[in-house]
């Protein structure tokens, strides 16, 4: 079996021992129940005196254990601030009242906010924002999720993570979130920051339709300086600009995983990739990914020389180019990707499956097993682009590069473009390599000995 060059540290298992499940303790403490039917004079400690008000919450002081049930929609201006911190034995938790729906929409600014709390939770609670639905600073042991979110200003984000220090911003769990018709990026984790930030899991995030207009780039999600990470399960369709973004800084590190995520429709605006990298020189594992259909930039794009990344059985289909490492790159391991263009896609014979600036890079990367296929009607054009020169063919590539067991076919997907598992007669099928970690596709079916080649197994 293949052995990738992490070591067993303690991060490497981090990685593939992650919870991909929202941290939500159970109840310990008291209940506490609101409600836009409610009155501010009552007590709020059953369903038949609930409170009425936001405000009245953020001024009461809560305890580790306690929850707090939130009934119909809270409108105006007034943000849900937490006002207390729980413990690791109790988590304070805000959520909708069970059996009723909830969402506080904020009409000038944000619709909840915690600063410099911890242990904490917000569970069901939708929304609609002036600015950000959820805005979490100096936060640590956070969980948002079961939530349906949408902010109204162009620049603005659904739900923003930042932090003042390195220490004070790091396991924070978003997931099972919706969002459409977004102007701005669904999630952002310090994004105006400089800090590094650890442990952050974003599990089954969906949005569509983020729109443009504003000054910044618009990305489904957007990820600046952060360790130990994991994106899975996850849908971004039609961006503004990228699906994923990550960025590092001078001094700082990104490590993580991404994982299972379908990724559509990337650059409406006019740039953006299925995964944009920039600079980043962690340890960083890219699997079984859906990655299609990017108008103008690659489906994992190096904005800036990034190193150490990990590229295995992703299916990456008409893109601008599969995918595409800057000068200098080196420490990639990129092994049984499906990478699919076609020229009716973006007419041109020079865009490629892969892409290397300088032809110097090949030997500081390894390749094998993938399929790397440019159709052009009935035909085909070469797959591969090394320098500025010409594609080559992969009998040309692979007598400059270390490439065994890569093939150039047809992947014979199921119906080109809209549903890209395999048919039964498939050349990629068994034809990968199995290589230590990566146990389930897309569809999370368990990986064999013989692997197929792409995020999809044949089943």
């Amino acid at each position: 079996m293949e052995q990738r060059y992490l070591t067993k540290s303690a991060l490497d298992n981090f990685y593939y021992s992650l919870p991909i499940v929202p941290v939500i303790a159970d109840s310990v403490g008291r209940s506490f129940y609101v409600s836009t039917s409610g009155s501010d004079a009552s007590n709020g400690r059953s369903v038949d005196t609930p409170w009425l008000s936001i405000a009245k919450v953020n001024a009461q002081s809560f305890l580790p254990g306690d929850t707090i049930n939130f009934k119909g929609a809270f409108t105006g201006t007034t943000s849900l601030i937490v006002p207390s911190s729980g413990n690791a034995s109790g988590f304070i938790t805000f959520r909708k009242w069970p059996g009723n729906t909830a969402s506080i929409d904020n009409t000038a600014g944000y619709g909840m906010r915690a600063s410099g709390k911890h242990h904490i939770v917000f569970n069901g609670l939708d929304g609609t924002a002036g600015t950000r639905n959820y805005y979490l600073y100096d936060c640590t042991y956070a969980t948002i999720t079961n939530a349906t979110v949408k902010a109204a200003v162009a620049d603005e984000g659904c739900i923003v993570v930042e932090a003042s220090l390195a220490t004070t911003s790091h396991h924070i769990t978003i997931s099972n979130i919706t969002s459409d018709a977004q102007p701005g990026w669904t999630i952002s984790i310090g994004s105006g920051i400089t800090v590094q930030q650890d442990s952050i899991i974003m599990d089954n995030i969906n949005c569509t339709n983020i729109a443009g207009g504003g000054a910044v780039q618009h990305h489904g999600i957007y990820l600046k300086n952060c360790t130990n990470f994991r994106i899975a399960r996850s849908t971004v369709t039609n961006p503004y600009h990228g699906a994923i973004k990550l960025v590092q800084t001078a001094g700082k590190t990104v490590s993580g995983r991404i994982s299972q995520n379908k990724l559509t429709g990337y650059g409406v605006g006019g740039s953006g990739a299925g995964l944009s990298l920039d600079a980043i020189t962690g340890q960083l594992i890219i699997d079984n990914n859906h990655i299609a259909d990017g108008l103008y930039n690659a489906g994992i794009y190096s904005l800036s020389r990034s190193d150490n990344i990990e590229v295995y059985n992703n299916t990456i289909a008409r893109n601008y180019y599969g995918i595409e490492l800057l000068t200098g790159s080196t420490g990639w391991k990129i092994k049984n990707n499906n990478i699919m263009q076609d020229n009716a896609w973006l007419a041109s014979s020079y865009r490629s499956c892969i892409k290397l600036a300088a032809e110097a890079d090949i030997a500081n990367n390894t390749f094998s097993n993938n399929n790397y296929r440019h159709k052009n009607g009935a035909g085909v054009h070469a797959p591969i682009r090394r320098d500025a020169g010409d594609p080559i063919t992969l009998a040309a590539w692979q007598a400059l590069a270390t490439d065994p067991n890569s093939i150039s076919v047809d992947p014979l997907f199921t119906t080109a473009y809209t549903n890209l598992h395999l048919q039964s007669g498939s050349t990629l099928r068994s034809a990968g390599t199995p290589i230590s970690g990566i146990e389930n596709d897309k569809d999370n079916t368990a990986l064999d000995a013989t692997p197929d080649i792409g995020c999809y197994q044949y089943v």
